[in-house]
């Protein structure tokens, strides 16, 4: 009984913990618009094959400790980028659509302009290495 007490009031605290940081998100949220798209089966092609914007897409994985590290650095760039779109898909919950693009490793960034391909990597080390690759991508759609 007095194990279930412990479990129950952790479950209590971490309800608690997600509900108060949850307010936190929605608020800044109308402050700063969330440029990065999660892509998923149901919004593939408007978000990437229809889209008249540039796409920068990084195929991650849960697991990836490359792709947890790289993930902030994308969602900071993806702020400075307005002429940009800027998805994230996830290699195993996503495999069909991942699949098309047949990454070799994650984190993959494939960078598509009107539903072509333009470029695709995996060897991007740093900020500045993505940095150059969108500069490419936005030289290419204009």
């Amino acid at each position: 009984m007095y194990q279930y007490k412990w479990l129950w009031l952790t479950i209590v605290a971490i309800s608690f913990f997600a509900n108060s940081h949850a307010s936190v998100l929605n608020e800044g949220s109308s402050q700063v618009e969330l440029k990065v798209v999660e892509i998923t089966a149901s919004n593939f092609d408007q978000e990437i094959i229809r889209s008249a914007q540039p796409v920068v897409l990084m195929i991650y994985g849960d697991w990836c400790c490359c792709c947890s590290r790289f993930k902030p650095i994308f969602q900071s760039i993806a702020q400075e980028y307005g002429d940009v779109r800027f998805a994230i898909i996830n290699y195993d919950a996503q495999y069909d659509l991942v699949s098309l693009y047949q990454p070799a490793y994650v984190p993959t960034f494939v960078f598509i302009y009107r539903g072509f391909v333009i470029n695709q990597t995996d060897d991007i080390e740093s900020r500045e290495d993505l940095e150059a690759h969108i500069l490419t991508l936005t030289e290419q759609a204009h």
